[in-house]
């Protein structure tokens, strides 16, 4: 079952000036009400893409046939989290909101299906978050922000070769296997090689009892625009994810786009998953360069699943050791997690979190919830 489903440099919008940017907003928010009013009298939406029934006679017939196989879902988010820190900004309360949509289209034909079609712009919201993205302009400013927003034609074969154009998850290790957008489980791509998604096109496919992505991106993560000339190349190559056990291999190289110019990356990597009844142990292990800097990440991952999948129980532990020229630095973190899904529409989670570095540095940790509602 998949989980339930960060980014550009400059503050602005790249595409809107001030005033469009609160027009879009307004239009964004007169849409969730119209949707939330047009499902009041409706059953439930799945919220796993792959339990989508295709019922032309549903809530969206009155689109024709854009509206087959078509299914909206209106999302809202609220994280409010203690983090404390030996750092100069000490202890402090931050909150974090999302309002977005997620839209999810089959296109299918008398031959069968050819396409799909994914958007998801959120409005993001902050509010004293003092260690925030650099997509963000200061703690208390918000933000569009596009998860996903991509076409994947499934036309040209039985599904051994698919091309993939838009907003895409770089296709890179557990990340590209498990779908945590919006929600507080991480794989650390961000924190790993600087991005989560990016602009760009991707082949895809299942060949020989394998599974394939292959991305070329530009390197920006929200926005087109770029100072310098980043470009990101990135694949894996997996197994099935039907069975019990299976793993991965990935590779990604290139240039990010960085506050002060472009930052190289390269990494090699090798993911495992092993399923056993209501457990799932989870594993990734990488190697490459940050700049100058030579760089080793491992995760472990331990859940536990209720039988009707409504409650799940992780725990975390990573290892980040990076080479510098003034020596090894590692940082080791820890997390110990939980969600709830409390009926088809209500979700909420838990995690706490705690780092330490090594030589001594600033150690920090947090606390952090969330309350989501989708409908």
């Amino acid at each position: 079952m998949l989980d339930f489903g960060r980014a550009a440099r400059r503050s602005k919008h790249p595409y809107l000036p001030s005033s469009g940017r609160r027009c879009g907003f307004c239009i964004f928010s007169l849409w969730v009400l119209f949707h939330g009013l047009l499902l009041s009298s409706t059953p439930s939406i799945a919220s796993d893409w792959d339990e989508i029934e295709k019922d032309p006679s549903g809530p969206y017939a009155w689109l024709g046939s854009f509206g087959e196989n078509l299914r909206i879902s209106t999302d809202i988010s609220v994280r409010p989290a203690i983090r404390y820190s030996n750092a100069p900004q000490g202890d402090y309360v931050s909150a974090v909101g999302f309002l977005g949509i997620d839209l999810f289209k089959v296109f299918t034909s008398s031959k069968g299906d050819w396409g799909t079609l994914i958007v998801q712009p959120y409005v993001t919201k902050l509010n004293n978050l003092k260690n925030h993205p650099n997509i963000f302009a200061d703690p208390h400013s918000g933000k569009m922000i596009y998860r996903i927003v991509s076409f994947n034609y499934t036309g040209l074969t039985r599904g051994g070769l698919n091309v993939r154009v838009g907003h895409l998850e770089i296709p890179f290790g557990l990340e590209h296997v498990i779908n945590t957008n919006g929600t507080l489980r991480d794989y650390s791509h961000a924190r790993n090689f600087g991005l989560k998604s990016d602009w760009g096109a991707s082949l895809n496919g299942h060949l020989s009892g394998l599974e394939y992505e292959c991305s070329a991106t530009r390197g920006t993560g929200q926005s087109l625009h770029a100072e310098g000339s980043p470009f990101l190349f990135s694949g894996r190559v997996g197994t099935d994810r039907r069975p019990n056990l299976n793993f991965g291999l990935s590779a990604l190289f290139g240039e990010t786009e960085g506050q002060v110019g472009d930052i190289e990356r390269s990494r090699l990597g090798i993911d495992v998953i092993y399923d056993w009844r209501q457990i799932t142990v989870l594993g990734e292990v990488c190697a490459g360069r940050t700049g100058g800097d030579e760089v080793f990440y491992t995760m472990f991952e331990f859940d536990w699943n209720n039988p009707a999948e409504t409650i799940l129980l992780f725990s975390q532990n990573r290892l980040i050791r990076m080479d510098q020229n003034l020596g090894p630095r590692d940082e080791f973190s820890t997390s110990l997690g939980a969600r709830a899904s409390v009926g088809a529409n209500l979700h909420l989670s838990a995690i706490w979190s705690q780092s330490f570095l090594n030589p001594p540095g600033v150690d920090s940790g947090s606390l952090t919830l969330q309350t989501r509602l989708r409908f």
